[in-house]
């Protein structure tokens, strides 16, 4: 799994989903309680990946198995994961109750390293939604539980939630370059050959502008490029 987190935190998101599937081939289905982690890490890195039939199977599932372990962290776990391909689909209204009731299950778990993550998935929602205020709220308690737990790498992504999309600065002219690509459907392979750097140069850029733009996906960051025109 650890794996997995990596290529995420460097915005390997093919790279992550190809872990996450191979990773969820090797759990035995019986292992419930196993399958409820590693279902969730395969919705997150294919939603990251605009695999969104991926996510959304996987979030099923994911959903069934909390049904029948039962447990507050199996509910929790559900509930982000339905809550995370509403939001890279574009379903705002529909991400938002069910990051909200991740937020709360997670709370009573508990479990503060993935109720802090949960917030951050609510504070994008939010954000994307308008609600600014509320947004920072949510982004504030998942960076101080983050600090609590020296998680400071996600402290950090959590601070540029707080301050706004222009806390770590504005988009290189590489990354303006990049999300334009990234917006108009490449891939990090063509992107690489059409401005010709290396692929592991592209997810580099690619990871600084899902962090400056404070968006959990791909899709997300084209989608709030375009629509802060910045493509």
């Amino acid at each position: 799994m650890g794996a997995v987190e990596l290529a995420l935190g460097e915005g390997d998101t093919a790279g992550a989903l190809a872990l996450a599937q191979r990773l969820e081939r090797s759990t035995d289905e019986q292992r419930r309680l196993s399958r409820v982690d590693v279902l969730l890490l395969l919705v997150r890195a294919a939603a990251a990946a605009g695999g969104l039939d991926v996510a959304a199977r996987a979030a099923e599932e994911l959903d069934d198995v909390a049904g029948v372990v039962g447990t507050t962290g199996a509910r929790a776990a559900s509930a982000r994961a339905a809550g995370i391909v509403a939001l890279a689909e574009g379903r705002l209204e529909d991400a938002k109750p069910h990051l909200e009731d991740a937020v709360d299950l997670y709370g009573h778990a508990p479990a503060p390293y993935e109720r802090a993550h949960a917030r951050l998935d609510l504070a994008r929602t939010l954000r994307a939604l308008g609600e600014r205020d509320a947004a920072a709220v949510e982004a504030a308690e998942a960076r101080a539980a983050f600090e609590e737990l020296c998680a400071e790498h996600d402290a950090a992504g959590a601070g540029g939630l707080v301050a706004g999309p222009q806390a770590n600065g504005p988009l290189t002219r590489r990354e303006l370059e990049v999300i334009a690509l990234v917006a108009a459907g490449r891939s990090n392979r063509e992107i690489a050959e059409q401005l010709v750097v290396s692929e592991h140069t592209v997810h580099r850029h690619v990871a600084n502008i899902l962090r400056k733009l404070g968006e959990p996906t791909r899709a997300a960051a084209a989608a709030r490029a375009t629509r802060d025109g910045l493509v």
